[in-house]
């Protein structure tokens, strides 16, 4: 036993560093708050996200600068991969302006203690009561973030209500918003001002405009319709003040990297991922920030000699804030090499106007390289069905007269009647398949004549339109390049 200990003891550092390692390792937790700005006493939402459908205990500390009231607990499932999770929800009220940080949480779930990260918000100061407002018992207040924005910059317009009096009901109405592209935020903010001797009443809503023209833009005024007032009967209607904005054309630009209308604060990522379904790889774009995200479109991709590049659907996500729209778009890429080797994705440039610098910014996602394998036996395994492959060997003598009629009763079962025609190639590869097999064989370019090539090549162009171009495909059209595609696939491997 003693010489068991003096064997382990020199290891006991090492396992302690591996069961630390192990215990860092556990689930990953996040926090992230739906905005990075706000005013004091105005609500944001915290949202912890957690691994897994296991109650966690989040420990909340008492917080100089925070009011945070829990708002619960909705389990649901996380990216292409359904991974389910866990996300609890929290109201955060800011006590005062300046640049404040969220600390981190402590959380404990799966027999894990693990900690979520800081986050940090610029606090503006509360608004000072308008003008007008003082000894009157109602007022509708309209505000815009920047009455002076660029073509293509996201600003918010605020309609508030200054309510002294009791109501049973109260209706918020915005103007139109021609040339501006508006999207309006979820929800009301509700607040409280004393004024004058005088206890009020606030009611608020936000939309986001998207300046779609350059030139003075003039905004109606906002109204407010109010049941049940004391002292008076049926509607009482509050009209507001009507704003003008001034949009400025975005300066000219002649930079090198192409400028596709983005504008806002914004970062470009790239990165690479083998895909082992499709023999070949994903490339992936990820733009994320704050701005018109919502107008970003898929970069096109200068892909290298050899090296075919495909669309593929896109991820991510871009939601509505009071400072404007942020999150993510990932734009998704099948990459495939005709032949073994290494190929390079050159780095993909964007250019951004800051109308915060009043600047165009150039992002960049750096180059990425991408070995493909060498080809695998020329076999042509996808013409298979699932769970099929070739023959062992030469089969019995009893089998033999199978398969001597074999060929006469699979051309009757076939052909006979002919209404079962369609029905005999349930069994063939489908579109995807062929597609698939055929790119397998444009992989072996030895194999492959001029002439061969040239036509492989033209029918995988003419199935990959069909079925990854986005729109519905015409059925016999599906049907005849699926059929074309095998025949090519089997007249080049026999």
């Amino acid at each position: 036993m003693r010489r068991l200990l003096r064997r382990l003891l020199p290891c006991l550092p090492a396992l302690v560093l591996a069961a630390v390692a192990a215990w860092a390792q556990g689930p990953a937790v996040t926090a992230e708050i739906d905005a990075r700005e706000a005013v004091v006493g105005q609500g944001l939402t915290l949202r912890v996200t957690i691994p897994g459908r296991e109650a966690a205990v989040i420990d909340i500390p008492e917080l100089a600068d925070w009011t945070v009231i829990a708002r619960g607990r909705v389990v649901g499932a996380r990216g292409g991969d359904g991974q389910a999770v866990s996300a609890y929800r929290f109201e955060l009220i800011p006590r005062r302006e300046g640049e404040l940080t969220f600390p981190p949480l402590a959380v404990e779930t799966g027999g894990a203690r693990l900690a979520t990260q800081p986050v940090g918000v610029r606090v503006h100061p509360r608004p000072s009561p308008p003008k007008g407002l003082a000894g009157r018992d109602l007022f509708l207040d309209a505000t815009v973030s920047e009455a002076s924005p660029y073509v293509g910059q996201t600003v918010v317009y605020t309609a508030t209500l200054y309510r002294a009096v009791a109501a049973s009901a109260v209706y918020l109405a915005p103007p139109a918003f021609p040339g501006f592209a508006a999207q309006p935020l979820p929800g009301q903010r509700d607040g409280e001002l004393r004024l004058g001797g005088k206890a009020y009443a606030i009611a608020a809503v936000d939309y986001l405009l998207t300046p779609l023209r350059a030139g003075r833009e003039s905004l109606a005024a906002p109204t407010a319709r109010l049941r049940g007032l004391s002292g008076t009967t049926g509607e009482t209607v509050v009209a507001g003040p009507g704003r003008e904005l001034a949009v400025r054309e975005l300066p000219a630009y002649a930079g090198p990297a192409p400028f596709t209308g983005l504008v806002g604060r914004m970062e470009l990522a790239s990165r690479l991922a083998v895909d082992a379904g499709e023999g070949g790889a994903v490339y992936e774009l990820v733009l994320s920030g704050r701005g018109n995200l919502d107008a970003a479109r898929p970069p096109a991709l200068d892909a290298p000699a050899g090296l075919t590049v495909r669309g593929l659907a896109g991820q991510g996500e871009v939601t509505a804030t009071p400072s404007g729209y942020a999150g993510s778009r990932v734009f998704r890429y099948a990459v495939t090499a005709v032949a073994a080797g290494a190929y390079t994705l050159p780095a993909v440039r964007l250019a951004v106007f800051d109308p915060e610098a009043a600047a165009y910014r150039l992002l960049e996602a750096p180059p990425r390289t991408y070995v493909a394998p060498p080809p695998a036996a020329l076999a042509v395994p996808a013409l298979h069905g699932a769970g099929e492959g070739a023959p062992a060997g030469p089969p019995a003598l009893g089998w033999r007269m199978v398969w001597a009629l074999f060929p006469p009763a699979a051309y009757g079962l076939t052909f006979w009647p002919r209404r079962r025609r369609a029905a005999g190639a349930a069994g063939e590869p489908d579109a995807v398949r062929a597609a698939e097999a055929l790119r397998q064989v444009l992989a072996r370019p030895a194999s492959l004549g001029p002439e061969e090539g040239a036509r492989a090549a033209a029918v995988l162009a003419r199935l990959d339109r069909l079925l990854y171009a986005g729109g519905p495909a015409a059925p016999g059209e599906l049907e005849e390049a699926r059929r074309e595609a095998l025949a090519l696939v089997r007249g080049i491997a026999s």
